[in-house]
């Protein structure tokens, strides 16, 4: 009967143990898989900071290229719009510079109190901002070619009512071969104001007026 008990209990001791040695193992291979996983986890958030990384240089490349292209189409309106008024046989003055922009006079728009005038009286003419001091534009056609066109310097009603006569007397001289004697003289007139710098606006657009003699 010991002898069974004694061999009893040396089972239970080898159980116990082997369970021991089980419970140790697993522990183990726990620690092993959680550290892989770590080791992957962190291999993981490192590759993504490395490709958040290249993202972004990705897109201050794409924004640099977006300024340029920005650029580029500026560039472009600008000699597209040089092109029109060299094909209109039209000065034009562009300013894109910023400091410039500033001291620029804003664009002039002209209206005449009627479409028809005399040789000795022009229309009534109203310039936006009440400009006192103008070039004032006659011409044969509103493309105011060189040539056909007659410029004079407005600086009071008198030099209006003068540079009036001036012009249609000149550009009457123009026509004189193309035109019959009983018709009446088409001319386009506009304005360029001039500021107390000097400085002259664009030309303003341009109205028809009727010349009755």
């Amino acid at each position: 009967m010991k002898d069974k008990l004694k061999t009893g209990g040396e089972v239970v001791k080898g159980l116990i143990k082997t369970g021991g040695d089980v419970a140790e193992k697993v522990l183990d291979k726990s620690t092993d898989v959680a550290t892989a996983m770590m080791n992957n986890m962190t291999g993981l958030i490192s590759k993504l900071s490395d490709d958040i990384g290249v993202m972004a240089n990705r897109i201050l490349t794409m924004e640099e290229r977006i300024g340029l292209m920005a650029d580029r189409i500026v560039r472009t309106e600008q000699l597209m719009a040089k092109l029109t008024a060299t094909l209109a046989n039209k000065d034009l003055d562009l300013s894109f510079d910023k400091s410039a922009r500033k001291e620029a006079l804003q664009d002039i728009l002209l209206n005449a109190t009627a479409s028809e005038a005399s040789a000795n009286n022009g229309p009534k003419l109203t310039i936006s901002g009440n400009a006192k001091k103008y070039l004032l534009y006659v011409s044969i056609g509103p493309s105011f070619q060189d040539g056909n066109t007659v410029v004079s310097q407005v600086n009071d009603t008198s030099d209006y009512d003068t540079a009036w006569k001036r012009s249609i007397k000149a550009i009457k001289g123009l026509r004189n071969n193309t035109e019959k004697k009983d018709e009446a003289t088409i001319v386009a007139v506009a304005v360029r104001t001039v500021a107390e710098n000097n400085q002259i606006s664009a030309l303003s657009n341009s109205i028809d007026v009727t010349v009755h003699d």
